[in-house]
């Protein structure tokens, strides 16, 4: 089994790069599979239209993962939460070294998810959008994995998490999304895209950057072995993508001019963000 794992900040454009991955032959777009025990998930859309409890795809794959699942959908959730967040790092590298079994039961329950995925859709290369960096420690263990990094510059990411909107299931946002302050999305945005860094060393790898991905330009993909044909004229959509931003709900194609109106930054929040690209440009070029 392969996985294309893409990896990063939010708001960094996944949703698209997975859709546009989902394309190929033999792939399967789960999505942002990290989520799957979030409260309240299987009332949420699946790209097919169904809520995801009642898309037959995703029944299936959950019916065949509770089936070879060795420990509960409880137990996993709470495994999941100590195992992959940022915070979760020194514990992460302890058990890589020197595997506890809780460590490995999540492993194997993350393995025989990935394995029911496979089972179900006959897919042979699996494309997770979880994005969190941690979560490639956990999928290293036990598949064929390519990172891809997707970089989007600071202003555009601060710009995207000055937004606010409520929760309609309906439309994709699971839940209230409330505007993040700058100085906090810096924070995520430096420490996610350094892990993503560190954390895919060994592994076949690229960069993407987010300026490239709206224009079409997928040579960092074509290095790593991964085609993507897609152009202007062409609409893309995916049929049971998990989670992951709204677009994944409808049929959707490039635009160029998408994420470089940073209308929400006042002028010296602009003047911040730009230095911060700046002096991090290998991630905002």
């Amino acid at each position: 089994m392969e996985i294309i794992y893409i990896a990063g900040n939010g708001r960094s454009g996944s949703t698209i790069l997975a859709m546009l991955l989902g394309e190929g032959p033999s792939r399967f777009c789960a999505g942002e599979l990290t989520f799957i025990t979030r409260p309240g998930i299987f009332d949420e859309p699946c790209s097919c239209g169904a809520a995801i409890g009642r898309c037959a795809t995703w029944q299936k794959i959950m019916a065949s993962w509770e089936a070879s699942r060795q420990i509960s959908l409880a137990k996993f959730a709470e495994l999941r939460h100590r195992f992959e967040r940022n915070r979760s790092l020194p514990r992460l590298f302890l058990n890589a070294l020197w595997p506890g079994r809780d460590f490995l039961e999540y492993v194997a329950a993350t393995q025989s998810l990935f394995d029911a995925i496979e089972d179900v859709t006959g897919a042979t290369t699996i494309i997770d959008s979880s994005k969190s960096p941690v979560r490639i420690l956990i999928l290293r263990r036990f598949s064929k994995l390519s990172v891809i990094h997707l970089c989007r510059n600071f202003r555009g990411v601060a710009n995207s998490f000055l937004r606010s909107s409520p929760k309609n299931i309906e439309r994709g946002l699971e839940s209230d999304m409330k505007a993040i302050p700058l100085r906090r999305t810096l924070v995520s945005w430096v420490l996610n895209n350094l892990l993503t860094t560190l954390m895919s060393v060994g592994l076949r790898r690229c960069r993407l950057h987010f300026r490239k991905l709206v224009n079409g330009q997928f040579d960092d993909l074509a290095d790593l072995g991964h085609e993507v044909s897609v152009s202007f004229d062409d609409t893309f959509s995916v049929d049971h993508m998990f989670a992951g931003n709204k677009l994944r709900l409808r049929v959707a194609k490039l635009d160029s001019a998408r994420g470089f109106r940073y209308e929400r930054l006042t002028a010296s929040q602009l003047r911040f963000a730009s230095l911060v690209d700046n002096a991090f440009w290998f991630w905002a070029k």
